[in-house]
């Protein structure tokens, strides 16, 4: 059976493997405030991305 991953467990995913920093994302009702880039690699988290805390 596939699991089926949720958008935020993707990108925390995509995170841990594309870079050893952090990268900073502002959230506002639940989406993201502008884009936020990774300095080491150039990974992007766009605006308005939906995040579930």
């Amino acid at each position: 059976m596939e699991k089926i991953m949720t958008k935020q467990a993707y990108l925390e995913m995509r995170l841990s493997d594309a870079i050893a920093e952090e990268i900073e994302v502002f959230v506002r009702d639940g989406k993201t405030v502008g884009d936020s880039v990774c300095d080491n690699c150039g990974y992007m988290i766009k605006e308005n991305q939906i995040i579930q805390m």
